[in-house]
């Protein structure tokens, strides 16, 4: 079975408004959308590793890699679970794919795919 996940950049040409001081090496920050299978036994596979897969989380949150993780709902009132959403800090792409690909949503093929997305923190505090 192919897991399609990609890393999303924004194109060579856009405009940037960063300083040059934010070129420094710095662990990377992302924002990931996972999404859920679609079959019907998805939701089941979701719960039976819902107590492993916040176990790693919370491992990972106390390791500074993890700074919000929600679930993704397809309503607001009531919605079922069908994704996943995390900010993530990271020294590299490939650190931030070895950390999906361990989590037990990926392993219980719960998390068919995802995309992430680096960011650049204006509000709020994210560090490591």
């Amino acid at each position: 079975m192919f897991h399609r996940y990609r890393l999303v950049l924004p194109q060579a040409n856009s405009f940037r408004a960063f300083s040059i001081f934010s070129r420094m090496q710095a662990p990377k920050q992302f924002v990931v959308i996972l999404k859920d299978f679609t079959d019907p036994e998805c939701l089941q596979r979701r719960l039976a590793n819902r107590e492993a897969h916040l176990n790693g989380a919370f491992v990972n949150q106390d390791k500074g890699a993890i700074q919000l993780g929600a679930a993704i709902l397809d309503k607001p009132e009531d919605g079922k679970m069908i994704g996943s959403c995390l900010i993530v800090t990271a020294e590299s792409t490939e650190e931030l794919d070895a950390m999906l690909k361990e989590d037990p949503y990926y392993k219980g093929k719960v998390w068919e795919k995802w995309d992430a997305y680096p960011i650049k923190t204006a509000l709020g505090k994210i560090s490591r």
